[in-house]
């Protein structure tokens, strides 16, 4: 099995689920009086953020490994004290609260947005990112994910 992991695309991988969480998140009832059920979308995006957080981890994992076995290949790193790899491309999404009195034509054209998006990330830029069994993993996760947005899309009350 080959497993390999680009670490600065897998991050823009990363922040981009965060962002569509967020985007999911504001416009998802932007006409849902308070107090009524939850939407299908209500879960969606802790489960971008937690499949944000599990790429990331397989990232720093497959980087740690990496870093361990090069430390065994002379000249041997500098051992007088831990070393840090910094991960600065990670970004944090700030979370939006979408107008008061958004339309549903705009609350639709966000989350077709955030769906392109992540449509994208599903059939392109994560398995070009990370090819490991963690990676067709988060694509079967995210997959799914997309068909609930989708049909919610499709069925916008």
């Amino acid at each position: 099995m080959t497993i390999r992991c680009n670490s600065i695309a897998l991050c823009y991988v990363i922040n981009d689920l965060r962002g569509i969480a967020e985007t999911i998140r504001s416009y998802r009832d932007v006409d849902r009086p308070l107090g009524e059920q939850p939407r299908p979308l209500a879960t969606v995006p802790a489960q971008l953020h937690m499949a944000a957080a599990g790429l990331e981890s397989e990232m720093r994992g497959w980087f740690h490994l990496d870093a361990r076995v090069a430390q065994t290949f002379p000249p041997a790193a500098d051992e007088s004290g831990p070393a840090t790899i910094d991960f600065s491309e990670l970004a944090f999404p700030t979370t939006v609260l979408a107008p008061r009195r958004t339309s549903r034509e705009v609350a639709l054209a966000e989350l077709a947005g955030a769906a392109a998006t992540l449509r994208s990330i599903v059939s392109t830029e994560l398995p070009e990112a990370l090819e490991s069994r963690g990676g067709r993993m988060a694509i079967d996760n995210l997959t799914e994910v997309l068909r609930v947005i989708d049909t919610y899309i499709h069925t916008y009350p």
